[in-house]
């Protein structure tokens, strides 16, 4: 059911801020390598053209594994015989035009690496004393002090390099914290983004995602990847957004080149938001042969747009349709950012903003009930998974838990004494589980659990997790291992509250590189303060890759437990996670309890209309999680009630779903 007006109002008042702008965007460019720089397209004459901003030399493109930097800037000069100093006075030229002039390094070969820290280190010494220090150095590019350094990463390049650049970016803004730093990389943000974590530590000013030779290029009659993308990466940026383009239609291995013609209606949707800077075009060489591409497009790059930009924005499934977040309920989420405005907006942006987004829906539909199953808890007959999801209640299972890792500890599967899953014998439950997928039941491994027998002490102990956890239980590769040859529909992540946060993002990105589809999950203790990375998954969610969370709100030293009569402290857990995640996080549940001599917290199914009523106010709810499938049925077997708890609870959970009248 779409949101009235009022109802938008509610929800999105505190997340918008619109901006007139005051100028339209700008244009970068690629200069030297590998192109023939012909008389034409000299660094001089490029800056001379008065089309560009930023120019990027390229490149320092071999380096690594103990090797010595060298740099190859085109057939026009020689770096090895001294014969690009001369480049020397275009540079100051053109810095004396007020144009960016920064060191591309990297670029689309395959000549480097960084095996260390220690390497990326002498790396960026090297970089800062020959071209960013202004010390009089006479290297490659003669005495020269450049504004900045432009990190060009190949398509799929190591983890290894990833992490060495954001500490080589981190050196380099030690040695001056205003240099300038940029990056590119290919315009898918979760399997291309290499500078993930240099962008979210705030080391980079400006980003330019090649739009081209991959899906998410435009394409006038098919533009929802190009869309989705442009909107996934502007939602989550602390930098400025630039579109990387191609300067002609023809290069090899270059499709995506956008033609003049097509170009305003390819940059609208950059425009709506304000960090949207421009163009950053490859390459100078190909931009002059292409009868000036760049002077062609520069009327429409810098036309300042008619609308006004949104700085704080929470986008709805409708607009981003993401692939890499299912979409378990009617909004999609991107990255929140900070709140820029708490006054209500005039009438004319929010008309502006309703008609974008006409789409938006109140709550979620459909079953709203997740469960938990297995652990070291006896799993009584009545208790299979393939009879919870029999029951039609459940829209998504989790088998618990895959512990006891770390530390160069395989992972440990423990599903429950109902099946010994070391000698294989939680195999049969393949079975079932294929069936609960039959019925449209997402069954996922949960990894973690109460104990805290597991840790992440390193990022490689990440990386092999994940890569375990993908192999055995969602690559669908047939590997005949604990539940047999299954291929689960994702991961939730159960991770003890006195763990450390380090590392369980690694593992988040890491299997959505495996796999876009996978869906993640997680669940923590409800004891969450706004703002505060106070629980271990905290910079995981932050990743904007979870489909769903939940917060427990059982537990024997929790204050944020519900109580009638005593509700502040659950409501305030409430709000606090759906404020702090909203825009990371595709929805959130109230996980419960569901036996009364369990665990402090069981919330009596009488009560349980009363909790949901303050969580529904919340427009990312969609329902509960129940912990777990044995103690729900022994609701029912200690006559508690004549059905297992899950079903007494099942019509306040739908109730709570429905819109508000």
């Amino acid at each position: 059911m779409l949101a009235s007006p009022f109802q938008f109002l509610l929800v999105f008042r505190p997340l918008i801020f619109l901006a007139a702008r005051t100028h339209g965007g700008e244009i970068g460019i690629y200069w030297g390598f590998p192109e023939s720089n012909t008389t034409l397209t000299t660094l001089n004459n490029t800056c001379n053209t008065r089309n560009f901003k930023v120019v990027s030399i390229a490149a320092l493109s071999n380096f690594g594994n103990g090797t010595t930097p060298r740099e190859d800037f085109g057939s026009s000069c020689n770096v090895a015989t001294g014969g690009c100093k001369h480049l020397q006075h275009d540079i100051e030229h053109c810095q004396r035009m007020g144009i960016k002039v920064q060191l591309c390094v990297g670029g689309p070969t395959q000549n480097y690496t960084l095996a260390d820290a220690d390497e990326a280190h002498s790396l960026a010494t090297y970089v800062y004393g020959v071209y960013l220090s202004g010390s009089g150095v006479d290297g490659p590019l003669g005495r020269v002090k450049l504004d900045g350094v432009d990190f060009y990463l190949r398509d799929n390049v190591s983890r290894t390099l990833e992490t060495n650049i954001e500490a080589m970016a981190k050196f380099l803004k030690g040695y001056d914290e205003d240099i300038l730093l940029s990056g590119s990389m290919r315009c898918d943000y979760i399997l291309g983004n290499h500078l993930r974590r240099a962008l979210e530590r705030g080391l980079l000013d400006k980003v330019w995602p090649r739009f081209y030779d991959h899906t998410c290029k435009y394409n006038a009659s098919q533009k929802e990847p190009f869309v989705s993308s442009v909107k996934t990466w502007t939602a989550s940026l602390n930098a400025s957004f630039y579109l990387g383009l191609p300067t002609r239609p023809d290069y090899p291995g270059r499709s995506g080149y956008i033609p003049p013609e097509q170009l305003k209606d390819a940059l609208e949707i950059p425009e709506h938001s304000c960090k949207y800077a421009g163009v950053m075009l490859w390459n100078s060489h190909w931009d002059v042969k292409n009868d000036n591409y760049s002077t062609r497009i520069k009327p429409i790059v810098e036309a300042t747009p008619d609308k006004p930009c949104i700085t704080s924005l929470q986008l709805p499934i409708s607009l981003t349709n993401h692939p890499t977040v299912p979409p378990f309920s009617n909004p999609e989420k991107t990255k929140q950012e900070e709140m820029a405005s708490s006054s209500s907006p005039p009438l004319l942006p929010l008309l502006l903003l309703l008609g974008m987004f006409s789409a938006l829906t109140a709550h979620a539909s459909g079953k709203g009930i997740a469960l938990y199953w297995g652990w070291h808890v006896n799993n009584i007959t009545a208790a299979g998974i393939e009879m919870a999801c029999k029951t039609g209640h459940f829209d998504q299972v989790n088998i618990a838990f895959l512990t006891d890792f770390g530390y160069g500890k395989p992972p440990t599967p423990d599903f429950g004494t109902g099946c010994d899953a070391p000698s294989g014998g939680c195999k049969y439950l393949q079975s079932e589980i294929e069936y609960c997928q039959s019925v449209n039941v997402k069954v996922l491994l949960s990894i973690g659990g109460f104990d805290a027998t597991y840790q992440l002490p390193n990022e490689e102990e990440a990386h092999r997790l994940a890569a375990h956890v993908y192999d055995v239980y969602l690559s669908g590769y047939g590997v005949d291992e604990p539940l047999g040859k299954v291929k689960l529909d994702g991961v939730d992540f159960w991770i003890n509250d006195t763990l450390s946060t380090a590392y369980w993002d690694v593992v988040a990105v890491d299997l959505k590189r495996y796999d876009e589809k996978v869906i993640l999950t997680g669940s923590q203790a409800c004891n969450h303060s706004l703002g505060v990375p106070d629980i271990p998954i905290y910079y995981a969610l932050k990743t904007g890759l979870f489909s769903r969370v939940w917060a427990r709100v059982f537990g024997n030293h929790y204050p944020c437990i519900y109580e009638r009569g005593n509700t502040a402290s659950f409501e305030s857990a409430v709000r606090n996670w759906t404020t702090d995640f909203q825009g990371y996080v595709g929805d959130f549940r109230v996980a419960v309890d569901c036996h009364p001599k369990y665990i402090r917290g069981f919330i009596p199914p009488e009560e349980m209309e009363g909790a949901l009523d303050i969580a529904r106010k919340y427009p990312t709810y969609s329902g509960v999680a129940v912990w777990n499938r044995h103690w729900d049925v022994k609701y029912k077997e200690d006559q508690y009630a004549k059905w297992p708890y899950s079903e007494t609870i099942y019509h306040h959970v739908q109730d709570s779903l429905e819109p508000d009248e």
